[in-house]
């Protein structure tokens, strides 16, 4: 029977547990700049007039772009229709595999970024806007 070297086993040891910690450690970071919360999505109005986009860790998730787009309608623009202007990502990006494409705001249909949605936000606050009523920042 052939005995292996001493040294050999610990440094094998070593590596694995060097490369352990490292997928640990990575997979920590990855955890804490929000790589494993899915995609914040962007949407607009069908007019055009109006658009906001998701930042989940700062709250601003689908239920609030939702409230926003319903005030939006109710106040200006009766018959828009919400759209989603964030397409799925690759499948080998690693967002796509974070994502749960059942949720509600992946069902809302796609459409191309129209003109004043591109930036993801749309009526700015500084502009006079139906949306923006009421704002303290419009003068």
């Amino acid at each position: 029977m052939r005995k292996h070297h001493p040294i050999l086993r610990k440094a094998v040891i070593s590596l694995i547990a060097i490369a352990c910690m490292s997928v640990l450690a990575v997979g920590y970071l990855a955890w804490l700049v929000g790589a494993f919360s899915g995609t914040n999505i962007a949407f607009q109005s069908s007019d055009g007039e109006w658009a906001d986009s998701e930042v989940v860790f700062k709250g601003r998730d689908y239920e609030y772009i939702r409230e926003s787009f319903e005030i939006y309608r109710a106040n200006c623009s009766p018959t828009s229709v919400l759209q989603r202007t964030t397409l799925k990502p690759k499948w080998y990006a690693l967002d796509h595999w974070f994502n749960d494409y059942s949720s509600p705001k992946w069902q809302v249909p796609y459409a191309p970024a129209l003109p004043n949605a591109v930036d993801g936000y749309y009526p700015p606050v500084h502009i006079r806007h139906c949306a923006n009523k009421g704002s303290p920042l419009v003068p």
